[in-house]
């Protein structure tokens, strides 16, 4: 039968939650402001378009993936343009563990992330 799992472990398994000192948190974000005001807003617009566009389509995106960071496109703001493409596949314990959510707070332009 496929799909079923036949070593399945009974042991409760408890993970320790990761917590980030409020310091650092602020330096990063801090940095991500900076980032986001000196580099070329209209240069990060149109790449995050093209790869839009490009992930509605079948065209491989590693390449557009290499232009999109080498301008100081970020990790999240690549993942938050092909979740809006394609969605987010939500359910199940990989789902709910490793899945982080992109917050854009309104105020300051930086984001944070929250599982």
């Amino acid at each position: 039968m496929v799909g079923v799992n036949q070593f399945q472990v009974q042991e409760e398994m408890t993970l320790e939650r990761l917590s980030v000192d409020p310091a650092i948190e602020a330096g990063q974000k801090a940095k991500l402001k900076a980032l986001r005001e000196t580099r070329d807003g209209g240069r990060t617009t149109e790449l995050l378009g093209k790869l839009k566009a490009a992930a509605n389509g079948t065209d491989n995106l590693m390449p557009l993936f290499i232009e999109c960071v080498e301008p100081d496109i970020t990790l999240g703001e690549i993942c938050n343009t092909l979740r809006g493409v394609w969605g987010v596949r939500g359910g199940g314990v990989l789902g709910r563990c490793f899945l982080l959510e992109f917050v854009q707070e309104t105020n300051s332009g930086v984001g944070s992330c929250k599982v």
